[in-house]
């Protein structure tokens, strides 16, 4: 009897969990065609100003000013400046706004701001960590310097490089917790173009080293205009022609490669993913994007025809959009959204969900739900 009632509740927990996975593989694998805008919500803080995605809110900056503006609408703060040629950059609630070729980069968070840098040289490139740690590229007449600065404008560290001895710094990236600086050199070597990979460690395991360097690798006869870390301890370098993926939180080296032949259009990463954007080479499609996991590995190559303006990529779904049309495919090649937002679209916020999401336009922020 005993065993009779064991073999019921078995086969009941058995068809109880079929149930579930056919249920969450149907949902997984479902196409939604229509996106429905469910609430809007005026602004007029957006009109003539560049938008960026701050970890869920909106960015919203220009040569006068910014501010930031909640997904529901509400000011979280503003400020005033004036700059000939602002760039921002952001990492998780942490923002960085500096002016190309000028000498002050404002550290903002979700509050307002946090600190301020001043520099004694005009900026090139800068990155900011999560923690609020800034790494700048700066030029000099005949040099070019390397500083990090805690988010209130304290300099931590800084190095010279020069175009002979290390090359011209063409990318700079920190890493979340702000120990590690990546940086991608072009330089000269006999006559013929190379690119270096440097890393740097600013924790207890980068003092004993000159200039804090760690790490390094030379690649000939290529540039590597794109350097970024995914997480702490993972880093990545696009090259012409080449995929680099280098590991480890205190010296990182080399873990993967991949070479290809194709020219590369573009390059976006985000929550442990990249996406290389190349040409189509077969088919009706214009596109093809390359979707790799942080380990390096390449999980599915997918052919696109929208003319994008924009990838991001939330969770395990890749967004590819332009300002009225969108596609949303998950990190294994599965069309989820192929359709038309029906709103002329400056930004997409993705939530995590594949059925919402934020548009961001000239004058509103709308709420979209796929159905």
């Amino acid at each position: 009897h005993r065993f009779t009632l064991f073999y019921k509740a078995a086969l009941v927990i058995l068809l109880a969990a079929g149930i579930v996975l056919i249920v969450w593989i149907q949902w997984k694998n479902k196409l939604y065609s229509v996106c429905a805008i469910t609430s809007s919500v005026k602004t007029d803080a957006f009109q003539d100003n560049s938008l960026v995605d701050f970890d869920g809110d909106v960015l919203s900056y220009g040569k006068d000013g910014a501010c930031c503006v909640s997904h529901k609408g509400k000011t979280l703060w503003n400020i005033t400046y004036e700059m000939q040629d602002p760039m921002v950059r952001t990492n998780g609630s942490m923002a960085a706004i500096g002016d190309f070729d000028g000498q002050k980069i404002y550290v903002m968070d979700k509050n307002g701001t946090a600190g301020e840098i001043s520099t004694t040289m005009p900026i090139y490139k800068f990155c900011i960590a999560q923690n609020g740690v800034v790494a700048a590229v700066l030029n000099d007449t005949s040099v070019t310097w390397i500083y990090v600065y805690d988010s209130s404008g304290n300099k931590l560290a800084y190095f010279k490089t020069t175009m002979r001895q290390s090359g011209y710094p063409v990318d700079v990236a920190i890493s979340p917790n702000g120990i590690l600086v990546g940086v991608s050199y072009l330089h000269a070597d006999a006559g013929a173009l190379k690119t270096s990979i440097a890393f740097y460690n600013f924790g207890g395991v980068g003092q004993n080293e000159t200039d804090n360097y760690v790490s390094g690798y030379d690649y000939s006869d290529t540039l590597a205009p794109d350097i970024d870390f995914l997480d702490s301890k993972t880093a990545y370098a696009a090259m012409a022609g080449r995929l680099v993926f280098y590991t480890g939180g205190q010296k990182p080296v080399s873990a993967a490669e991949h070479i290809e032949n194709s020219e590369i259009q573009s390059v976006y990463s985000g929550d442990g993913y990249v996406v290389m954007v190349f040409n189509s080479s077969t088919g009706d499609n214009r596109y093809r994007m390359d979707i790799y996991n942080k380990a390096g590995t390449l999980l599915r190559s997918k052919d696109f025809n929208i003319d994008y303006t924009d990838i991001k990529i939330k969770g395990d779904l890749v967004y590819v959009y332009n300002e009225t049309e969108c596609l949303i495919y998950n990190v294994n090649g599965i069309v989820k959204f192929s359709g038309n937002l029906g709103r002329s679209a400056k930004l997409i916020i993705p939530s995590g969900d594949v059925r919402k999401m934020q548009l961001v336009t000239d004058s509103s922020i709308d709420e979209a739900e796929l159905k």
